[in-house]
C-alpha cells in the first residue's frame, strides 16, 4: 500500500507539481552534452555506433518543462558491404521533475521527433551515392542535475529510444553535460506568450 501511494505521489508531483507556481517561459535552459557510444543498440553486429553530441533549449511550462533538442552520432559498418552513416535526431520533449536536495534535481520525460540517417558517399557503393532517410523516433529518459553555481548545472542522463524503421531500432545511451539557465529575452517572451 505504501509503495503504491508513493508511486502515485511521484507521478502526481511529476505531472501536476508545477501548476500552482506556473510561470511559463520565464527562463531558458541551454544545454550541451557529450554522448558516449551506446550502452546497447539493436544494430550491434551490423554497425558500430560511435560517440556523439547533443544540444537542447528548454523552458518551464505549467506542467513541467518543454524543449527542443538535436543530437548526432556516426555509425560505421562492421563488414565491407555496410556503408557508414550519420544520424541526426531532432526532438520535441516534455519533462517533469522532483527536487531531491537543495542542489540536486531529478527529471524524467519523453521525446518525440525525427531521426535522419545520411549514408556517406563511398567509392565501394557507387550506386548508393549520398542518400538519406527520415524515420519517426520516440524516447524516454531520466536525468540527475547538480547545481554547481546559481545558473549552472551538471547533468547525467540515461535514455532509451525507438526508431520506427521496417525493423525497429532500439538504443540506450548516456549523456553527460552542462546546462545554463538565463532569463528569457523580452521579445521572445512576448512571442511565446502570444
Amino acid at each position: 500500500m505504501a509503495v503504491h501511494s508513493l508511486r502515485g505521489g511521484f507521478w502526481a508531483v511529476l505531472l501536476f507539481g508545477g501548476i500552482a507556481l506556473c510561470n511559463p517561459f520565464d527562463h531558458l535552459v541551454i544545454a550541451a552534452a557529450v554522448v558516449p557510444a551506446p550502452l546497447s543498440h539493436s544494430l550491434d553486429g551490423l554497425w558500430k555506433a560511435g560517440p556523439g553530441a547533443a544540444v537542447a533549449v528548454e523552458t518551464p511550462f505549467c506542467r513541467g518543462r518543454i524543449g527542443v533538442q538535436a543530437a548526432s552520432a556516426r555509425f560505421d559498418g562492421t563488414a565491407p558491404d555496410r556503408p557508414a552513416f550519420r544520424t541526426i535526431w531532432t526532438w520535441l520533449e516534455w519533462s517533469g521533475g522532483l527536487r531531491l536536495a537543495e542542489a540536486l534535481r531529478f527529471r524524467a520525460g519523453l521525446r518525440l521527433g525525427n531521426a535522419y540517417m545520411r549514408f556517406e558517399p563511398d567509392a565501394r557503393f557507387p550506386d548508393l551515392g549520398a542518400i538519406g532517410e527520415s524515420e519517426l523516433v520516440m524516447g524516454l529518459w531520466g536525468r540527475l542535475a547538480v547545481r554547481v553555481a546559481p545558473a549552472w548545472t551538471l547533468r547525467a542522463e540515461i535514455g532509451h529510444s525507438w526508431m520506427f524503421t521496417r525493423s525497429r531500432i532500439e538504443m540506450t545511451r548516456l549523456r553527460l553535460g552542462v546546462a545554463w539557465a538565463v532569463p528569457t529575452p523580452g521579445w521572445l517572451r512576448r512571442f511565446l506568450d502570444g
